[in-house]
């Protein structure tokens, strides 16, 4: 997974001290990231105190870009009081992990898809 590619997902430099794993989609091929009222997830409650989140096999843009704009749009949202995912959140994708044709992109939750 994101170890191959060179991501911890816990660092004692930084503080990082936990990790939370999400399945980007099900057996229906519907899940985070859909445009569904079915896919909501309550992000304070949820994942509020994880440090790092991991999204598997989003498969999508469209789906990626819906997924970064609900964890920027939790962050700034008055009712909660997760700010751990603004704009600037480093983040990464990691496509074929492990394969030789693997490829890992790097940016903020703002830039990824762009």
């Amino acid at each position: 997974g994101v170890h191959m590619a060179g991501i911890p997902l816990t660092d004692a430099a930084t503080s990082c001290q936990s990790f939370a794993v999400f399945s980007g989609t099900n057996a229906l091929g519907k899940g985070l990231g859909d445009d569904t009222d079915e896919n909501e997830m309550n992000w304070e409650m949820d994942v509020g105190g994880v440090d790092t989140l991991v999204f598997l096999m989003i498969g999508r843009l469209d789906k990626l870009r819906n997924l970064c704009q609900t964890l920027i749009s939790s962050s700034s949202s008055k009712e909660t009081k997760n700010k751990k995912w603004d704009r600037e959140t480093p983040c990464a994708i990691v496509q074929n992990s492990g394969r030789d044709n693997q490829r890992v992109w790097r940016s903020t939750l703002d830039q990824i898809v762009d």
